[in-house]
């Protein structure tokens, strides 16, 4: 088990982990490394009970609506880390990419 602010929307529903999953984190982390914040901190802060991306509120966000990921806003350390992040955040599994060699 992760961090519920790394898990893929399809881990978050319980289907069965598959390497599109880890996708999904790394995506996570290049987003964080690209804007020095998770996806949804803020909003999880002014939204969620306990102010944190917990579980049931990253189910929620993820894979309740639509997710659309937040505007990249404030200062962004590198604008191909963003692109590339967005890439690998793709809600549907089949539509991330897999690292190629």
């Amino acid at each position: 088990m992760c961090s519920p602010a790394y898990m893929a929307p399809e881990q978050l529903e319980g289907h069965v982990l598959t390497l599109k999953c880890d996708v999904w984190a790394v995506g996570i982390n290049l987003w964080e490394l690209a804007t020095q914040k998770l996806p949804w901190a803020e909003e999880a802060m002014r939204e969620s009970p306990n102010g944190l991306a917990d579980y049931e509120y990253c189910r929620r966000k993820v894979v309740g609506y639509a997710r659309s990921l937040p505007p990249l806003g404030g200062p962004v350390r590198s604008a191909c880390l963003a692109v590339v992040a967005c890439s690998l955040l793709l809600t549907a599994p089949l539509t991330r990419q897999l690292p190629t060699n």
